[in-house]
């Protein structure tokens, strides 16, 4: 039967000091124990790159994070365009509405002095 500690890749400390000599540790483990180990030339590079990446990106969603700010702004001032026009068009409908009963009323009058 397989064991919690198994499973998980528990060490114990007394297997700590010859994991280490051998070589088997992880960064993670060596920070914790005090000791530092350099990278090579290689994975430097790839951590470098990975560094220069993750710069680039965050760039790339500041800008994007700009842009949504702008296309917000820009946004709201169409909210506010058209409730004004929409105020503009209740008026107009307003006045044609009284204008229509206006006409009905003249039409109605012009019909009766003509008979």
């Amino acid at each position: 039967m397989v064991t919690q500690a198994e499973k998980i890749g528990y060490v114990p400390r007394s297997q700590m000091a010859r994991m280490t000599a051998s070589g088997l540790t992880s960064n993670a483990m060596n920070k914790k124990s005090g000791v530092r180990e350099e990278l090579d030339e290689d994975s430097a590079a790839g951590l470098q790159t990975l560094k220069n990446n993750d710069a680039e990106i965050d760039q790339n969603l500041d800008g994007i994070s700009s842009t949504l700010d702008k296309i917000s702004d820009i946004s709201r001032a169409m909210r506010d365009e058209v409730n004004a026009q929409n105020g503009k068009i209740d008026t107009i409908t307003k006045k044609m509405e009284n204008v229509a009963e206006k006409q009905t009323v003249v039409t109605a009058r012009s019909k009766y002095q003509l008979k």
